[in-house]
């Protein structure tokens, strides 16, 4: 499925899935914009897939934003999830 991605007052709303098929031009697209960006907000409300990939890829733009010092917010139904899965250790 293609993903697009399309802005709206600054906000960033991403609709189809991030997988491993989309994940690098996700990635891409993003970090082009975090060169001339100090403040990005991507809504996921319409994401209706994220596999490991997917996470890899917000995790590693979550990383450059603190950084780089830029404001990145992921926003939608399901945007605590993906937090907590950046926080989220195995233990064994």
């Amino acid at each position: 499925m293609a993903l697009k991605i399309a802005e709206q007052n600054g906000t960033f709303f991403v609709n189809g899935v991030i997988d491993s098929s989309t994940a690098s031009s996700f990635l891409n697209h993003f970090q082009y914009l975090m060169k001339n960006e100090k403040m990005l907000t991507v809504n996921i409300d319409e994401v209706s897939k994220i596999d490991t990939c997917g996470m890899l890829v917000l995790y590693k733009l979550h990383m450059n934003s603190l950084i780089h010092s830029i404001n990145f917010k992921i926003t939608g139904k399901k945007s605590d999830e993906i937090y907590q899965g950046f926080y989220c250790t195995k233990v064994a």
